[in-house]
């Protein structure tokens, strides 16, 4: 959610008003998501719900860890 707040703040900076709103709607569904598929894993309490939930983790994480690499090394004075 962080990094696509922070490139919509970026694209504000720039004048860019669609690239600020798809960043911040892609801000608030990808949190809305995440939280929602964490709570339904962790209401079903079954053995499979823990397996998916742990895989979701663990993809998730690479997928954060990639994109604030690629974002950090982007990264530039505004």
């Amino acid at each position: 959610m962080g990094v696509f707040y922070s490139r919509a703040k970026l694209c504000e900076k720039c004048g860019d008003a669609a690239g600020k709103r798809w960043n911040l709607i892609a801000a608030y569904t990808s949190a809305v998501f995440l939280h929602g598929f964490y709570d339904v894993c962790a209401m079903m309490g079954t053995n499979t719900s823990t397996l998916v939930f742990l895989i979701f983790i663990a993809v998730m994480y690479v997928i954060v860890h990639k994109l604030v690499k690629k974002s950090s090394a982007q990264d530039r004075e505004i």
